[in-house]
């Protein structure tokens, strides 16, 4: 081995144990980790779930248990910025006052100007809430820039749980090809290396674990049914075959994961309680409704599959103003006809 692949084999080497050493001073069971994959992640970053944050400290407390390839990292980075932009978007076009006018030729005669008045306050409030647009474009422009250089709340969060992230091993990447080479799961043949990699370095740092808790609603991985996840079954033969002796739950929902996580675990979990955990679990399921519903599995134009945006809210064909979705291989927007005011 060469000097330079010598040095990047020690460091890649030196981060697992800086996991493992940090699970121990921690307290948590040394033997139990917690996969959370890059869309539950990216939630933070979705204003449509402002509760979801809560949940940001049981992340930092639970950092030594949360197993993060390098390559969910590139991946949240690579698309927050766009997340919080489309989640903006959609709250700025439900905040715009149209501009609106009744017809003041229909005034009867000898009253006292009743439409006029109502026109005269109209254009006051239609001023005081293009004064409050104005605002908040450059209260936008503040946030995704601060979201681009990493210093809003939810950023420096993260950081913590990702700064042990696991950089993969040569011996990881070349399986990671052959996963893709084969058109084996997750992830696609057509597509760059990605949940390969992420599911390749959790099938090695998993060996020595007796149990996982897997979080994600990526189709890549299995079909997701209320709040589990239910495994593809090549995945899940894998899991068996190279796992065979630990216990793997799995979740489509964040606030469920962690609520079993808190049950099984020996030492206690800071969670939000009760109806305050039902809140962020019940918003969380309103924003994937959405997804699952609304959202098409393969683009049109350039047919590759979950590749689409949240979605976001634009004038329709329909009329009025409905969900736009984008295609982030391609470009396409595709009105999907759910109306925005629902």
């Amino acid at each position: 081995m060469t000097p330079p692949a010598r040095a990047v084999a020690n460091s890649r080497l030196a981060a697992l144990r800086r996991a493992r050493a940090a699970c121990q001073n921690q307290g948590f069971p040394r033997r139990t980790v917690i996969f959370i994959d890059t869309n539950i992640y990216l939630d933070f970053f979705n204003n449509s779930q402002p509760q979801l944050k809560k949940l940001l400290s049981t992340l930092v407390e639970l950092r030594s248990k949360v197993i993060v390839p390098r390559q969910v990292v590139y991946e949240v980075s690579r698309n927050k910025v766009q997340k919080l932009a489309e989640s903006l978007t959609e709250l700025h076009k439900k905040a715009r006052v149209e501009s609106i006018l009744l017809p003041e030729q229909h005034d009867l005669p000898g009253t006292t100007g009743k439409v006029q008045d109502w026109n005269r306050r109209r254009r006051a409030l239609q001023q005081q809430a293009a004064e409050l647009e104005k605002e908040s474009r450059a209260l936008i422009a503040t946030l995704l820039a601060d979201v681009q250089h990493g210093r809003d709340p939810v950023s420096l969060a993260l950081s913590k749980v990702f700064e042990n992230a696991i950089d993969p091993t040569d011996a990881i990447v070349v399986a990671a090809r052959d996963r893709r080479e084969r058109g084996n799961p997750p992830g696609k043949k057509s597509d760059t290396l990605g949940d390969q990699l992420s599911w390749e370095t959790l099938l090695s740092f998993c060996e020595d674990k007796s149990d996982l808790w897997f979080v994600s609603r990526d189709e890549d991985f299995g079909v997701h049914y209320d709040e589990s996840l239910y495994f593809n079954a090549f995945l899940q033969n894998e899991l068996t075959q190279k796992l065979p002796t630990k216990k793997v739950h799995a979740f489509s929902a964040l606030p469920a994961a962690l609520k079993h996580y808190a049950e099984v675990n020996p030492r206690p979990v800071s969670l939000p309680r009760g109806p305050e955990l039902d809140t962020i679990a019940d918003e969380e399921k309103a924003n994937r409704r959405f997804e699952t519903t609304f959202i098409p599995d393969t683009c049109p134009r350039c047919h590759r599959q979950d590749t689409f945006s949240g979605g976001f809210a634009r004038p329709s064909q329909f009329g009025g103003w409905t969900y736009h979705v984008v295609c982030l291989a391609c470009g396409v927007m595709l009105d999907t006809g759910q109306q925005f005011d629902d």
